[in-house]
């Protein structure tokens, strides 16, 4: 089936949002659709994942928006900005409404899939919009302070948990007296190992549009970020899709979810995959997991 990419620009609370939507080219009339979320400091390729994935889905009939979040990627928002819990789930829906105004979407079959902290988000939007028809969870976050603790306690360890905490505190006094946030390198910020570093600043150098530095007001919004306390209200079928040697995540995360989001949710642990699901060496099964769930509710 052919295909045609087209760039658009859709707008979440006001701010402009860079976007590609992939359309079959065969005119068959309202086809369902797909919003992919990337993941943190991430754009809308996902390294190139969620290129591959806009195609795949393309050619077995759908129509897929990838976007860039606000503070990532192309967008006109502050770069770096990057508010997970309060800001991008606004942009999901923002997503979502677009599709639903293109006359090549049928507005009843809207999906999503999302990855890592796009995951995250995605399972949040599935629990405050009734438009989303399925979802697709991959390598979620399931609560941003349950996973900021377990990176830096298990790389710095506790004292450098107390630490990250006073900076973070301090960071809140100077953007509530003076309106400003420091930026700082995401690594850093992450506590990240010095070969974790240096495999970002690898990826940073074949993605341009891969972030390297943020305010401390993005990771301060990661504390919020608690998808695990809204699972149980998702009414759409979703999917989990997790790998256990995912050093990044931990795949509890994914299955801790799975069991508060009731009857319709479903998880598939990848037995060797890591963090990377949509460009990692599993990736034609995750492809498979995404495409079958989608066909299962979309089609």
């Amino acid at each position: 089936m052919g295909m045609r990419a087209e760039r658009i620009r859709l707008f979440s609370s006001g701010v402009p949002l860079a976007g590609i939507l992939t359309l079959p080219d065969d005119p068959v009339g309202q086809r369902p659709a797909v919003v992919l979320a990337h993941g943190y400091a991430n754009y809308k390729g996902e390294f190139g994942g969620f290129d591959e994935l806009a195609d795949v889905l393309g050619r077995i009939g759908y129509v897929a928006l990838q976007f860039d979040f606000r503070g990532c990627g192309e967008t006109d928002a502050p770069v770096g900005k990057m508010l997970c819990a309060t800001e991008w789930p606004l942009d999901v829906m923002s997503a979502v409404s677009y599709l639903q105004a293109r006359s090549e979407v049928d507005p009843q079959r809207i999906g999503l899939v999302g990855q890592s902290m796009g995951g995250g988000v995605v399972a949040t939007v599935s629990a405050l919009d009734d438009r989303v028809a399925c979802t697709v969870s991959l390598a979620s976050v399931s609560d941003g302070a349950r996973w900021l603790h377990e990176t830096w306690t298990q790389r710095r360890g506790v004292s450098g948990w107390n630490e990250f905490l006073i900076a973070l505190q301090n960071d809140r006094h100077e953007r509530a007296l003076h309106g400003r946030s420091r930026f700082a390198p995401l690594p850093e910020l992450l506590a990240l190992t010095a070969e974790e570093t240096a495999t970002w600043l690898e990826m940073r150098v074949r993605y341009p549009l891969f972030l390297y530095e943020a305010p401390w007001e993005s990771i301060d919004d990661v504390l919020h970020f608690k998808p695990i306390d809204v699972v149980q209200h998702i009414q759409c079928p979703i999917r989990f899709v997790h790998g256990t040697a995912d050093l990044m995540v931990d795949s509890s995360h994914s299955a801790d979810m799975h069991a508060h989001a009731g009857s319709q949710a479903d998880l598939q642990l990848i037995d060797g995959a890591d963090h990377a699901l949509p460009i990692g060496t599993h990736k034609g099964r995750v492809q498979e997991l995404i495409a079958e769930w989608l066909d299962r509710y979309l089609k």
